[in-house]
């Protein structure tokens, strides 16, 4: 990624420790409102046994420290649903996303970039997993967007950032 950058920090959590049932307050998660939205479930999952369901349009924070000049990935298996739900993974600085993506509606992959989220392009189609990466290099500046382990998107506009904070989970509903 970056010549400079010796560490990378890479979240990706499978779920597969917690207990099934709700999330919120297992593993550092806070879901914002209503505690019943996210849910550890086991009638669908990617890999293992759990993966977590998303029940409203609302969001689930984890906190987490991310030193500067580290590069960071965010890896997830998200489930595809093109025409109703928008599912976003991020990880932010200060409520601001710093990278993420989104398999938006329309059909597309969004990503987050200098200027916020950016339609990829990227075709996903509906019930189907989809693993997606986003990776950024130590202080910002190259981001790169793999779907299923291709890399779709090399932007040289990512966004520079000093102190990621925090990984956040929403959806919301698309309505063409």
């Amino acid at each position: 990624m970056n010549a400079k950058s010796t560490k990378t920090f890479l979240f990706f959590e499978d779920f597969e420790e917690y207990n099934t049932g709700v999330l919120d307050g297992q593993g550092g998660w806070e879901e914002e409102g209503d505690t019943q939205n996210f849910e550890v479930a086991t009638d669908e999952a990617k890999t293992g046994d759990k993966a977590v369901r998303v029940n409203a349009e609302v969001g689930i924070n984890k906190t987490i420290s991310i030193p500067s000049d580290t590069g960071f990935a965010l890896r997830s298996y998200v489930f595809g649903h093109a025409l109703y739900h928008r599912t976003y993974v991020a990880i932010q600085e200060d409520s601001e996303e710093i990278i993420g993506f989104a398999l938006g509606g329309g059909g597309h992959v969004f990503y987050v970039n200098k200027d916020g989220w950016t339609n990829s392009d990227v075709p996903y189609s509906n019930n189907n997993w989809y693993k997606i990466e986003q990776w950024i290099s130590g202080s910002g500046g190259l981001t790169k967007l793999f779907v299923n382990d291709v890399e779709q998107i090399h932007d040289a506009d990512g966004k520079t950032y000093s102190n990621p904070n925090k990984i956040r989970m929403w959806m919301t509903r698309y309505e063409s």
